[in-house]
């Protein structure tokens, strides 16, 4: 029979990192890499590099979760269990890091940087338009040409593989089959999937070396997440309740502000989570 959750579960940002930092996993990680941004595979030769990428050393957060190097780019792979304004921020830092990590003397200038990309493989939908894959590029507001082709953001929805059956995922080679191992908890039904993919099998078998117990240890509960999300962007739940009853009813920002006690950015954000 299909493969049906009753949580959302995800794995461990922790055992992902470890997972793609084995001989295996990089192989691996290239393959995500390249059909995430539509590389040919065999053209294309990343190396794991120093996740430690600041340019200063007084700022701080500055150590990625995996960022990979090849001739013609830069590539950060963030793993990211639950939404939070710190964690947005953080994203964005590393981007900056990595373009300025390759102009450290005059003859950098000279020469064409390599474009940066940030791949956030995320347990939660971004755009709340339930959309597997968002592609993020600086373009021309009229023309929606990409005139500084220098920086890319994909952002990739893991909780929508979730509320595909793994028959459906295991018929065609995707991306979401590619990823079906980090939200995936049941092992036959993982080796059902990749039955006949060697490098898949084997990271099958390592993600199950990571832990004593396959079924639970690997995953985090994704309402314990909006949980933890919710407390780190600092918004009660009251407040917000309160807050999305008033836009129902056209109060103004300011007004919104006044009487919840939620900053204008904080309500703004709200106004985004509803499409408005």
């Amino acid at each position: 029979m299909n493969f049906v959750k009753t949580r959302e579960l995800f794995m461990s940002d922790v055992v992902v990192k470890k997972l793609f930092s084995s001989e295996n996993g990089q192989k691996y990680l290239a393959k995500i890499i390249c059909t995430v941004l539509n590389m040919p595979e065999d053209s294309v030769s990343f190396k794991i590099i120093h996740p430690d990428i600041g340019v200063n050393k007084n700022v701080i957060n500055s150590q990625a979760d995996l960022v990979l190097e090849s001739d013609e780019a830069l590539v950060n792979v963030e793993v990211n269990c639950y939404n939070s304004r710190i964690l947005q921020n953080k994203n964005n830092s590393y981007i900056c890091h990595l373009i300025l990590k390759q102009t450290r003397t005059d003859k950098d200038y000279k020469v064409k940087l390599k474009k940066v990309y940030q791949i956030n493989l995320n347990a939660f939908d971004v755009t709340n338009d339930d959309r597997f894959v968002v592609i993020s590029r600086l373009v021309d507001t009229q023309t929606h040409q990409e005139i500084h082709p220098f920086l890319e953001i994909v952002d990739v929805n893991l909780a929508k593989i979730i509320k595909t059956s793994y028959t459906s995922v295991k018929e065609k080679e995707s991306l979401e089959k590619l990823l079906y191992l980090l939200v995936c908890n049941d092992e036959q039904v993982l080796r059902s999937v990749y039955d006949g993919d060697d490098l898949m099998e084997k990271m099958v078998d390592e993600a199950k070396s990571l832990t004593s117990d396959f079924d639970s240890m690997l995953y985090y509960d994704a309402e314990a997440l909006k949980e933890a999300s919710s407390y780190e962007l600092g918004i009660d739940e009251g407040k917000k309740s309160t807050v999305v009853n008033m836009i129902k009813k056209n109060y103004s920002v300011n007004e919104m502000s006044e009487i919840s006690g939620l900053s204008i950015e904080e309500i703004e954000d709200i106004k985004k989570e509803m499409n408005l």
